[in-house]
């Protein structure tokens, strides 16, 4: 089915395939056409193609705080209003709006995307997310909890429990983890 901008369904059509070839026709019409190119792949059900690829996608504006956990250090990011502000056991002080390590912690809570999905497969996972070597719990304005456990699966893989749910977890890269496991200095850095 094909809709228009407003919702409205402009066309409905039947897509098959026969070796390397597709064919489609329109619902309730008798001629079938053969397509210059097979677009099934592209047009088949598959659940990840039903699923929303963000692990989690924050407006900056909604966020009021972000604790960050991982092995060398846990700190926090909070909005006091005015300006965010580090915090951790040796260190507290606002950072400037433009810094560009803040930039890249917002811009990865605002579209975190997932690479690919481990549904009901916990067990399989679960040693990695006993000691997870990153935790992040974003808390927004609304008073909404968002918590996110990064255990090391590959070289540059984490999979990902959010909100302790072990029937839905996520594949992540390592950029992500390398965006919160940053010293305070790059906090202070101003480019």
């Amino acid at each position: 089915k094909f809709f228009g901008s407003n919702g409205s369904l402009l066309d409905e059509v039947v897509v098959g395939r026969s070796g390397s070839f597709a064919y489609a026709r329109r619902v309730g019409k008798p001629e079938v056409f053969q397509l210059t190119d097979n677009i099934t792949f592209q047009i088949a059900p598959r659940l990840n193609s039903w699923r929303s690829a963000h692990i989690v996608a924050i407006p900056r504006n909604q966020i009021e705080r972000i604790d960050v956990g991982y092995v060398l250090n846990d700190y926090s990011i909070s909005w006091s209003g005015t300006d965010w502000v580090f915090s951790d056991s040796e260190n507290d002080f606002s950072i400037e709006a433009d810094n560009s390590q803040l930039l890249k912690v917002l811009r990865s809570i605002e579209s975190m995307d997932s690479i690919h999905y481990y549904d009901f497969q916990f067990d399989e996972y679960a040693d990695k997310l006993a000691n997870p070597q990153l935790t992040l719990r974003i808390t927004k304005f609304d008073g909404a909890q968002i918590h996110l456990e990064f255990g090391h699966i590959e070289e540059t893989n984490f999979v990902v429990m959010k909100n302790g749910n072990q029937n839905h977890l996520y594949l992540s890269d390592a950029e992500t983890v390398d965006t919160f496991t940053r010293a305070p200095q790059h906090y202070q850095q101003i480019d």
